[in-house]
């Protein structure tokens, strides 16, 4: 869990590629094969400004646990936080991506963990 940042390039990029044509972000969710889906917006317009995306919404999910991660490793040790996320997510994180069930076990051992040290 060592990473030094993230790039997402497309915020609210509702156009075709080379910003040809604006698309409805609704209706189109490739910039008319030009992107992966959604890969070019992470809000959509809304009358009240933007609506989140699913993506963002797992997104920030994702940087809430890397957070925790961080956090209690300075209790308990880097190797104490990989060795819960190998015990709970086992060969599964090594040849695919880990189901939510999976990862929510995890989850909640990092998570109780923390809310003890923090308790003491």
């Amino acid at each position: 869990f060592d990473i030094d940042g993230f790039l997402h390039w497309g915020y609210n990029f509702y156009f075709s590629q080379f910003s040809k044509d604006v698309i409805n972000p609704y209706n189109t969710t490739d910039g008319w094969g030009a992107f992966p889906s959604g890969d070019a917006f992470s809000v959509y317009p809304h009358k009240n400004g933007v609506a989140e995306s699913i993506r963002l919404k797992v997104f920030k999910d994702a940087l809430q646990d890397l957070r925790a991660m961080k956090m209690l490793e300075k209790f308990k040790g880097k190797d104490f936080v990989l060795n819960i996320i190998e015990e709970e997510c086992g060969e599964e994180l090594k040849e695919k991506p880990v189901t939510l069930a999976i990862w929510e076990v995890a989850e909640g051992k990092l998570t109780a963990t923390l809310k003890e040290e923090y308790a003491k």
